[in-house]
């Protein structure tokens, strides 16, 4: 069975990992089974089931890099296609590294903290 867990980052900058939890008037927050974070709903994101290389877990906006080639590419929900994958630095899909090279990846950031990928 796989784990349906999100990530998202407190007013304090805090990344708190848990249950998403939205409310009636739009203020959202994370439970991460001792407590409810109030959270930055922008900064939400699924965790996609994928572990990098140093068995970090991978989430929507996580931003990782090649370690053979140094290439980054972008962890994105893809609407239209119903999944997540890697996104080049064009926004356009790179499938080959979600199979074959996901060892070879390293989470070097996020979209919310890095100025850009």
């Amino acid at each position: 069975m796989r784990e349906i867990l999100f990530r998202g980052r407190t007013k304090s900058s805090k990344w708190v990992e848990g249950y998403y939890i939205k409310y009636e008037n739009r203020a959202a927050g994370i439970y991460d089974g001792r407590m409810l974070h109030s959270i930055e709903p922008e900064t939400v994101g699924q965790y996609t089931g994928l572990k990098d290389k140093n068995g970090t877990k991978i989430f929507e906006g996580d931003i990782l890099r090649d370690t053979q080639s140094g290439e980054r590419v972008l962890m994105k929900w893809y609407e239209k296609c119903g999944c997540f994958a890697f996104a080049n630095g064009n926004g356009s899909m790179e499938w080959e590294y979600l199979d074959i090279f996901i060892e070879d990846m390293k989470i070097v950031g996020n979209i919310y903290d890095l100025a850009h990928f």
